[in-house]
């Protein structure tokens, strides 16, 4: 499977199965969790066959039997909730290529359990619960083209990767199903990304950011957050 289908067949699981991950596919996620750090400077931490963390909550959303989640620790300051979210979601899409299912958690889970080491000057965000589900989820409703763009300056044909960047756009996880965002056409190369007020946005825009940007490939484009 590969980054598209990932993107393509990815569900939020909320109920997991008790089918440990295997080693091979540990070794993997450690991997690509390391290079992610690396590229992005933040501190994503992976927690195996540690139950506590999910434990005795009952907040909206609420995740059962998961027992593997990755912590999303990031630096503190301006736009890095957006950053969080953009590696944080690439992540979510490996572990989906690996046939793993995910589900991003705001709330659902006891900070005081979770198992992270957090450095001088930066922050827990949020978690990533992660497993085997039960169930594969469901398929959101979404928005249409027409509701999440603004075109009202473009006078030329609307591109093909930009209509694909949309697509996958709306393929994006974000809080409560909100999808409040918006993406303005600028030239052959550049976008505007306009985030909503709500919960989680900042997060969800990197989210989204990223999902833009694979559903564009080949093509290159510089997303502009405002």
């Amino acid at each position: 499977m590969d980054i598209f289908e990932g993107i393509e067949k990815r569900r939020s699981v909320r109920v997991y199965r008790n089918t440990p991950i295997e080693e091979e596919k540990k070794k993997q996620i450690d991997e690509f969790i390391n290079s992610v750090n690396q590229e992005s400077g933040q501190h994503f931490q992976v927690f195996y066959d540690e139950p506590t963390a999910f434990t005795g909550m009952f907040a909206y959303g609420r995740l059962i039997n998961v027992k593997n989640y990755i912590v999303v620790v990031g630096k503190k300051g301006k736009g890095q909730e957006e950053i969080c979210g953009y590696y944080g979601e690439k992540i979510v899409i490996f572990l989906q290529t690996l046939g793993i299912n995910t589900c991003w958690a705001g709330i659902s889970y006891k900070k005081s359990n979770v198992k992270a080491i957090i450095q001088k000057g930066k922050k827990l965000y949020l978690l990533i619960a992660m497993g085997y589900g039960k169930h594969l989820g469901n398929k959101r409703k979404s928005k249409a083209f027409e509701e999440v763009t603004n075109l009202k300056d473009w006078k030329k044909p609307i591109p093909d990767w930009f209509k694909r960047g949309i697509e996958y756009s709306l393929l994006a996880p974000t809080a409560i199903n909100q999808q409040k965002f918006c993406f303005k056409l600028i030239n052959d190369s550049t976008v505007e990304l306009k985030k909503g007020v709500g919960f989680y946005t900042k997060t969800d825009i990197g989210i989204v950011k990223y999902h833009f940007e694979v559903g564009a490939l080949p093509h290159k484009v510089n997303v502009i957050i405002k």
